[in-house]
């Protein structure tokens, strides 16, 4: 039973990691901003100030993304995938910290470009459904 449950927390804290590693950017964003506000003594408001923060950064990409003009949307692009590429390597990296070193190398560059990929497919689909409502 206890095995059973350690593979669903392990199976979960995945998820987490692969959600954290796609929105790269709001949730370092977040943290930082909630980082910041703790230590100017928020207290417990500086949860509040790292949420809306990330929130906000997620959304003024897409609305640039959205409205931008094609500089702009390339810049978001880049800037998102780039972070996403980053902390899927820095994730991988740090679990196989066992594995050979040609191991993790083609490990980690397969989890950045999966990642990399994922947060670009959903800043597109984002985009295309944002597009498709306003129709």
């Amino acid at each position: 039973m206890f095995l059973l449950l350690a593979m669903g927390a392990v199976a979960a804290l995945c998820a987490v990691l692969w959600r954290v590693a796609v929105y790269a950017l709001p949730v370092f964003v977040g943290v930082e901003a909630g980082w910041y506000a703790l230590s100017a003594g928020a207290g417990v408001g500086a949860l509040l100030v790292g949420l809306v923060a990330g929130a906000g950064s997620w959304l003024a990409a897409k609305h640039t993304y959205r409205r931008g003009p094609q500089w702009a949307r390339l810049v978001v692009a880049i800037v998102f995938g780039l972070t996403a590429a980053v902390m899927g390597l820095e994730i991988v990296w740090q679990i196989s910290d066992g594995a050979s070193l040609a191991t993790r190398i083609v490990l980690g560059s397969a989890a950045a470009l999966a990642a990399a990929g994922t947060s670009l497919v959903r800043l597109v689909q984002d985009h295309q459904t944002d597009t498709a409502r306003s129709r």
